[in-house]
């Protein structure tokens, strides 16, 4: 694939879905059963925007891109657009973006510690798709 995908369009949705369930193995995720929702704030056109994703005994079973009110997830984390590009592309990472103050997680923060590793390899999974944020689908 050598074209650029709009950043949360279907294309990119299912590029990404593909990606994890292809390279998020059993194995990697241990059985992990939990939901998280990351919310897009202040999003290209002024919008709240999410990414939902939701895994049972180490399988992705459920994996939405939407606009407006987020899926209610285990973990909640939430932060500015440009902060999740920036994770994205790898110009920050997730824990430092956390200790920053530039994203919020609500849930258990035992279990999301222990998890750090689960959400660092999704990061760079989705950061290995070609994609375009400058132009954000605008629903």
């Amino acid at each position: 694939m050598n074209k650029k995908l709009v950043y949360l369009s279907t294309e990119w949705k299912e590029e990404a879905e593909k990606r994890l369930r292809q390279e998020l193995t059993s194995e990697k995720l241990r059985g992990l059963s939990s939901s998280v929702t990351n919310v897009h704030l202040n999003c290209p056109g002024g919008k709240k925007k999410f990414i939902y994703s939701k895994y049972e005994k180490g399988e992705l079973v459920d994996f939405l891109v939407g606009e407006g009110e987020p899926i209610k997830a285990e973990f909640l984390i939430s932060g500015e657009y440009d902060t999740f590009v920036s994770i994205f592309k790898a110009e920050l990472s997730t824990k430092e973006a956390f200790s920053s103050g530039k994203i919020k997680v609500k849930g258990n923060m035992i279990k999301a510690l222990k998890l750090v590793p689960v959400a660092s390899a999704v990061n760079r999974i989705l950061g290995s798709i070609k994609t375009n944020y400058e132009n954000c689908i605008k629903w």
